[in-house]
């Protein structure tokens, strides 16, 4: 979904870059895929995954979380992995990432890819220009600070103003959505 999203839409791309960027510790210049080779080794340096290993783990929650593994494509394909451009770090395969900083960018992915990019059933008897996709996100901002849960809501809130995605989400503090714009908080027991 992210070589497609950067291959079809540089706007959305762009903007998911920038999330990504306010979302995670350490530079971010870039978001992308690279082939896998034989035996599942992205084509990025080496040295330079390694060398960017401890930055991103701004989270301090549990380390990095395990990612995609290399899917068999057409062509023989062994697969893609997605990569943070660090500049000067070298690149760095997501897996990498704190488990916030990971849940920040797939759900950043979602809200932003929308209906358009996703495989979806579309409705028959809705015109495809005011069909919705609707994300449904349980601890959305789990293993998040304040600040980046901040970011993602501000994020949604971005997309659902664009009017092809819908957001339910549950969050730990309420206060992430404190003066935005379309956000309504329900707070459930106590």
């Amino acid at each position: 979904m992210l070589a497609r999203t950067s291959r079809e839409c540089a706007r959305r791309h762009a903007v998911l870059v920038a999330a990504v960027r306010e979302a995670c510790a350490g530079p971010v210049e870039g978001l992308h895929t690279v082939p896998l080779r034989p035996g599942g080794a992205g084509e990025a340096d080496a040295g330079a995954a390694v060398a960017g290993a401890g930055v991103g783990r701004g989270d301090g929650a549990g380390g990095g979380s395990s990612g995609a593994q290399a899917v068999p494509g057409a062509g023989g394909a062994e697969g893609v992995r997605a990569v943070l451009d660090r500049g000067e770090l070298g690149e760095l395969p997501v897996e990498q990432l704190g488990d916030g900083e990971l849940r920040f960018l797939a759900l950043a992915l979602v809200l932003l890819t929308g209906p358009d990019v996703l495989a979806m059933d579309p409705v028959g008897e809705v015109p495809s220009a005011r069909q919705q996709m609707t994300v449904l996100a349980d601890g959305m901002d789990r293993c998040m600070d304040l600040r980046q849960a901040r970011e993602l809501v501000s994020l949604a809130v971005r997309m659902t103003e664009r009017g092809h995605v819908r957001l339910l989400g549950t969050v730990r503090d309420p206060s992430v959505a404190d003066g935005l714009p379309g956000v309504q908080v329900l707070h459930l027991g106590a």
